[in-house]
Parts: C-alpha cells; structure tokens; sequence
C-alpha cells in the first residue's frame, strides 16, 4: 500500500496536473486551452432580469467581489513579461540531442526560473530535463515521446501561446436577493470560465456565489518566481456544483484546547475553502471557562487554564472596562497596552464570545457537539447555569 502511495505522489508531482476546485464538483469540463487572469479583472453583477437586483446594493456581495478580485489578479507588471512559456501536454523532444545535460528538478515554477537564468537552455520537461535550442525545430516535438505521454513540455517563446487567452471579467447572477441561511438554503451554483473574454457565474442564493467564487480561485494555477502569473489550464472550464448536505460543519472544541484567536480565523477561512458553511464553537465545559466577562470575571479567572488563554470581548462603553483600577483578571481598559495575543483576543469580538450591556453579560451561545442547534440565549444577568440531562451550559 505504501509503495501505492508513493507512486502516486511521484506522477502527481511530474505531471503538471491543473488545478482543480475542492471539494470535487458534480460536473467539471475543460477545454484544451488556457486563460490568464487580467491583472484588471473583476466581477460585475449581471444585469439579466432575472438576476436579483440586491446585488448591486448588497454589501455582503461587495465585499466578496473585493476579497475575490485581490486574490484573482496578479501582481501590477505580473503580465507585461517580455517572454512567455508555452506547454505541450504529454509531449517531449525525445532524444539525448535536445538535452542540455542539466537537470532543474520536478517544480514548473522553479525550473522556468532555472531556465531563464541558465545559457543556452530553451525549455525542459516535467522530469526536470532542461532542452537546448535545437528543441522546438520543426519535428522535434513528438507526443507521447520518452514515457508514453507522461511528462509535460515548457519551451520558452518571446510571443504568447496561440491557444491563450485573458479573462478579463465574470458576471455574477444571484437568483435571489435572501441572504438568510438554513437547511432549506439553495448552495448551488454553475461557473464558466472561456479561454478569452467575460465568464459567467450563475447562483441560486449568494451562498453559491461564494462557493463559485471560492472555486474559480481554486481553479488558478500560479506561475514564475517569485509566482506571479494567475492562469486557468485547460480553460474554457465549466463547473456545475451544489452540496450534498445542507449542514456541513467543523466542532472546535476550545474547552479543552484552547486555541488562539489567530488560528481560529484561520479555521474560518479553512471552512470557506472547503465550501463548509458553519463553525460550531464549544467554548466551556467543565474542563475549563475560557470565556471572559467583565461582569462576572471571576467565571474565567477560576475556570481557564491560564490568565492568558481567556478569550477577551472588548466593550469600551462597559462600566468595566472604563475602571482604571480593573483587577489582572478583568480585559484591560485600554486594548492598546496588551501583549499582542491579547490584542488578537480583542478581536473575537466579532465571533461574538460574550456581548456585554451596561446590565450584564448576555448573548453568548454554547453548545455541545453535534448538528442541532442547541444553544440558547443567556438570561441577563450571565450565571453559570446547567440544562437537560446532557449538561449543557449556556453563558
């Protein structure tokens, strides 16, 4: 099985094999061209009738178009490149005659870097076999030669490949304007990226659109060195997708591992890579009370594992938090004078820890694991308290 597996890592990191969206859609089609992304590129919102009209207005949808168009387009001069790297699939220039005797590894984006730099060399295969100038003569370029097809052929040309184009653009249609989410929850979505030219994406609700727009980053394979170009093998692609479950979630469970707040936004933006869509968060149990609150310290200066592993909600307009004389177990009053894993703390926040009020700690909502919903909001004043035979505890 072992040696399975090795096998299958070495053809892996041979073949240039284009990158494909995760988790694998129901449909996917490519072509036998490629497309680099404009280093303009953007969305819009299609104006089709039948498109919802919020989109325009949406700042959820805005603000997406924004993250996404940043990771899309490449660095400003990323395609003004006075040379150009073209790819024949499963092809070589079969013979010791078009080998320059010097070998640049298995990574594509290394070895255009070593054969830029290195005299004399015009190309190499995915084996690391950097080829000579006589390779890429009329006839030189046998498919299938060597392996039988298994390695790939870069040859550098000071014009671009005939079979590349720039996608410039991709218009965006929501069905629907509701930007609730629940079980019922449409996720599906269908993405045409051409070779050349404007794509499409097309979504149910504008939860598909993000799935789309996670997938059609997935779809980049990155090129140069320091890596630069953004480009789309095997373009015109089509993906057509939508989840098999409408619950697909994460438990973390930082009661009994606490984890710092940097890696927990890491973990959400894991879960919108992997089109997860909630992040169930176990914050105490009876291992330990990470949970801060100004109103009731002592719950976290008893029950954490260590003054430094409390999640801090700052509010500056609690009485709490306004006291120069807040003891070492309460958030600071001034957030610009904490350790710098404390300022990260600060901002978890906006996952909504604890929402505190001029009355008392309220809002937070924890529960044990599993794919119901079983918290339910604290009452005002914030106590500890257990429900149901599972034990449950709610902030």
């Amino acid at each position: 099985m072992l040696a399975v597996l090795a096998t299958l890592l070495l053809v892996a990191s041979t073949a240039a094999i284009p990158s494909t969206p995760w988790p694998l859609p129901l449909n996917l089609t490519r072509g036998p061209a490629s497309a680099t992304i404009s280093d303009v590129f953007s969305f819009f919102c299609d104006p089709d009738p039948a498109c919802a009209a919020s989109c325009t207005t949406s700042p959820l949808v805005a603000d997406a178009f924004s993250r996404f168009e940043a990771r899309l387009r490449p660095p400003p001069g990323a395609i003004a490149s006075p040379s150009y790297w073209w790819r024949y699939p499963g092809a070589d220039c079969d013979g010791v005659k078009y080998d320059l005797g010097k070998n640049c590894g298995v990574d594509v984006s290394g070895c255009e870097a070593s054969c830029a730099a290195t005299a004399g060399c015009a190309g190499f295969n995915t084996n690391g076999v950097m080829k000579n100038s006589s390779c890429g003569a009329s006839g030189s370029i046998l498919p299938g030669a060597g392996c039988g097809g298994c390695v790939d052929l870069y040859l550098l040309k000071d014009t671009p490949e005939p079979t590349s184009g720039v996608l410039t653009s991709v218009a965006v249609c929501v069905a629907s304007g509701d930007e609730s989410l629940g079980q019922a929850t449409d996720e599906s979505y269908t993405l045409a990226a051409p070779s050349n030219g404007t794509g499409s994406l097309r979504a149910a609700t504008v939860f598909g659109m993000l799935h789309g727009l996670e997938s059609l980053a997935q779809l980049l394979d990155v090129f140069g060195v320091p890596p630069t170009a953004r480009v789309i093998s095997g373009a015109p692609v089509f993906v057509e997708d939508a989840p098999r479950f409408s619950y697909r979630g994460l438990l973390v469970d930082s009661a009994r591992h606490f984890l710092p707040v940097p890696q927990l936004l890491h973990t959400i933006d894991a879960l919108a890579w992997s089109k997860l869509n909630v992040l169930h968060w176990h914050i105490v149990d009876s291992s330990s009370f990470p949970c801060g609150s100004a109103t009731y310290p002592q719950l976290a200066a008893a029950g954490a594992y260590d003054p430094s592993a409390v999640y801090v909600s700052f509010n500056a307009n609690h009485p709490a938090h306004q006291n120069p004389a807040t003891p070492k177990n309460k958030p600071n009053p001034n957030p610009t004078t904490l350790n710098p894993n404390q300022k990260e703390r600060v901002r978890l926040e906006d996952c909504g820890c604890v929402r505190e009020g001029a009355g008392g700690a309220r809002g937070a909502r924890v529960g044990r694991p599993g794919p119901r919903k079983v918290g339910r909001r604290a009452r005002r004043d914030g106590l500890l308290r257990r429900a149901g035979p599972h034990g449950r505890r709610h902030v």
